[in-house]
């Protein structure tokens, strides 16, 4: 996880970015209780319960109203994987819709794609080091490309003002794109936090040791994301 500040107009904001894979996570065994998950994941507490991060969230006057785009798609992306993400983020942001959670997503293409406030960008990682070069937001360029990246932007008051989303084109399994953009869509809601738990391994998009296949939201996760945007 990396934090930086960035200033955007007259707004200072605090640039989170975190990674499919990214070493920033909380160390755990066996389940945990619904205190304990929510915690980890909403604020990197460790099983005392006290946060490491602050937590983050949409505002009310925009949780009902968030809207998703595909802004970029880099050269060297196949007309599959394309297709593959924009299906995946439909599906995900009906998921997410459907999850209970006091939240309002719309999908959106074309021209508003670029107009959104949680724009996905496909990149083509670039040289030896796989950089991310050429994303519109800034905060990111010259990164790590890895797998999948989340980055908020994040106000003084702990509030998300936007969102940028990167996926790689490295990955071609469309089982495992279709998981990630769920992942990041849902971290992209301020639930920024992996765990490494044997136990959350196959039942958990936070896991940080999972497989990458999953490709619902249940369990203690849709009951975070309840928690996290209650009514």
């Amino acid at each position: 996880m990396w934090i930086r500040a960035t200033i955007i107009g007259l707004a200072v904001f605090t640039t989170m970015v975190g990674a499919a894979f990214a070493r920033d996570h909380t160390f755990s065994n066996g389940k945990l209780s619904d205190d304990q998950f929510y915690a980890a994941i909403s604020c990197k507490a460790k099983l005392d319960g006290r946060c490491q991060e602050k937590p983050t969230r949409w505002p009310a006057y925009l949780s009902n109203q968030l809207t998703v785009g595909l802004a970029q798609v880099q050269k060297g992306t196949s007309k599959v994987q394309e297709a593959v993400v924009r299906t995946a983020l439909k599906d995900s942001v009906a998921m997410i819709n459907a999850s209970g959670a006091n939240l309002k997503l719309r999908y959106v293409s074309g021209i508003m794609a670029h107009r959104t406030w949680i724009k996905v960008h496909i990149v083509q990682p670039q040289g030896l080091r796989h950089i991310i070069k050429g994303v519109s937001l800034k905060g990111i360029n010259g990164l790590k490309a890895q797998n999948a990246r989340t980055k908020l932007y994040v106000t003084k008051n702990h509030q998300i003002g936007r969102v940028g989303v990167t996926i790689s084109n490295t990955i071609t399994d469309p089982v495992q794109l279709r998981a990630l953009v769920l992942e990041e869509l849902v971290q992209s809601l301020g639930l920024m936090w992996d765990i490494e738990n044997p136990f959350y391994n196959k039942i958990s998009i936070f896991s940080q040791s999972g497989p990458d296949n999953l490709l619902k939201i249940e369990g203690q996760d849709k009951a975070a994301l309840q928690r996290h945007y209650p009514f």
